[in-house]
Formats: C-alpha cells, sequence, structure tokens
C-alpha cells in the first residue's frame, strides 16, 4: 500500500522540540504534519514510561499539539528521499509518501538522509525567513 499526504510544514522528530516547532507552525495557520519513529510523541525526555502520566510540561505541550489539530505520524521511519520537497516513511511494510514546502528536522539522531542536500537547503531557508 502507497498514500501520499502533503503538508506546508513536515517536522520529523516528535520530541520535546519537534512538538514546539509543530505546535508553533500549525498555531499560525500553516498545514502542519509530524513524524517520528517512536510509537507516541514526547523523545526520550518525556517518554521514559509509558505506562505513567507525563510530567506537567510534558502534558501541557502534546495538549497544545493536540489542540492545535497537527497529525502526529507515530511509529514511520523515513526511508528515502527521492526528490525535493517528497519523504518516502514506511510503517508495517506499508509506504506513505510525505510531500511539503518547508522540511524541520528535529531528530537527535543522524541518518544516511543528513547527506541529502535538499534537507540542507530546506532547514537553510526556513532559518533565512526566521531573520527577515
Amino acid at each position: 500500500m502507497s498514500e501520499q499526504t502533503s503538508f506546508e510544514v513536515l517536522v520529523v522528530g516528535a520530541g520535546p522540540a519537534g512538538i514546539a516547532a509543530a505546535c508553533c507552525a500549525a498555531e499560525t495557520g500553516v498545514r502542519v504534519g509530524i513524524a517520528d519513529d517512536n510509537p507516541a510523541p514526547g523523545g526520550q525526555i518525556w517518554r521514559a514510561d509509558a505506562r505513567l502520566s507525563p510530567d506537567k510540561d510534558a502534558a501541557r505541550w502534546l495538549e497544545r499539539l493536540r489542540r492545535a489539530g497537527v497529525p502526529v505520524l507515530a511509529g514511520v521511519q523515513i526511508v528515502d528521499a527521492p526528490q525535493t520537497g517528497v519523504l518516502i516513511a514506511q510503517k508495517n511494510g506499508d509506504r506513505l509518501q510525505l510531500a511539503f514546502q518547508k522540511l524541520i528536522r528535529s531528530e537527535e539522531h543522524t541518518s544516511e538522509l543528513q547527506s541529502h542536500s535538499f534537507i540542507s537547503y530546506a532547514v537553510f531557508c526556513l532559518q533565512k525567513q526566521k531573520t527577515r
């Protein structure tokens, strides 16, 4: 199965920084999505034990993310970047094409995708827009 989802801003990484970036972008009115390879947002800081309630700060940000209407693509692994503005994700053997206009990388680890020039270019464009 392969489907396509499009966002104005795609955030890769659903830890605290990714959640904050997604919330802030969505609150400006743009269509934002957040993708992470873990089963739920929160990153290593807020997901220490999924059986426990999140701490106050985590709960506040997770609620803000929910209120902003940001779709969370949890448990997806980015496997390819075939062209500018497109990432291919995979979950349970299904492929998902993620199209975007702007990309925010917020994941802690490095990956093979780091070498793709379009990611560096997208991050450069976001930084440049912030300084205007």
